[in-house]
């Protein structure tokens, strides 16, 4: 009796833990997937996704043929690579994949903070030299036109004598009756005369030692000057406002 009962308790606990094992072996640990919310990248947009997940998984970026993909190692341990078109952060979706089970989590791909300082930085630097350039040219350009009007504020009129290769400007107030005649390839010389006459029956004066004679080429109409020296040459002066001149051949 004693030795079926010892065999029937033998039995027992030979099948409870033949039954435990098979319990135990059909045990499937769940697929998880641990990832960050975000990850930076570096100054080359390169960016490293590190996670956890089943040993051995698959692990991908979006479809895994365009993005990286890569299987976990024993311990459940696995990187992947990313790379950002631009400046701009994007949102990737990491997937692992264990027999028919799958795991997606959603990891934003922030661009590097450092770099974008730095161009964010550059690019006001060149706004402000921009900003400063600007105002620094636009000083020099009051500065001259300050220059114009005091030489243009001298005269009442000016005519243009044009040639092939340079240009003979006068200069004349009508009050004072002075005049004064220059050329566009030398505005610095200024030759300098007072005129007696009226235009209407002609001016006379002398630039630099020649007697000129000059004339308006219909009476009361200032638009045209003739123009004569002795030695017997004449010209025709178109007019022209003086600070038009002066700012056009610089002379000032």
């Amino acid at each position: 009796m004693k030795k079926t009962i010892v065999k029937l308790l033998c039995v027992s606990l030979l099948a409870g833990g033949f039954a435990s094992m098979i319990s135990g072996c059909s045990e499937k640990k769940a697929l998880f997937l641990n990832v960050p919310v975000s990850v930076e990248a570096n100054a080359d947009g390169k960016a490293e996704i590190k996670g956890k997940t089943l040993p051995n998984a698959d692990v991908k970026i979006g479809m895994g043929i365009i993005g990286d993909s890569t299987e976990a190692d024993g311990k459940g341990n696995f990187t992947l690579k990313y790379k950002l078109v631009d400046d701009d952060a994007e949102t990737i979706k990491v997937t692992t994949k264990a027999d028919d089970d799958k795991k997606i989590k959603e990891i934003k791909i922030k661009p590097n903070a450092a770099k974008i300082a730095s161009e964010k930085a550059a690019a006001l630097s060149s706004e402000r030299a921009s900003k400063a350039s600007e105002s620094s040219s636009n000083t020099s350009s009051q500065a001259d036109q300050s220059k114009i009007d005091a030489v243009a504020d001298k005269y009442t009129t000016a005519y243009q004598v044009k040639f092939q290769d340079y240009t003979i400007i006068y200069l004349i107030n009508e009050n004072t009756k002075n005049i004064v005649m220059t050329t566009s390839d030398d505005t610095q010389h200024l030759s300098k005369s007072q005129y007696t006459g009226n235009f209407n029956d002609g001016i006379d004066f002398n630039m630099d030692g020649l007697a000129m004679h000059a004339h308006y080429r219909y009476v009361d109409q200032p638009t045209a000057l003739i123009i004569n020296d002795e030695s017997g040459n004449e010209n025709k002066g178109l007019q022209t406002d003086p600070e038009i001149a002066v700012q056009y051949f610089h002379i000032y």
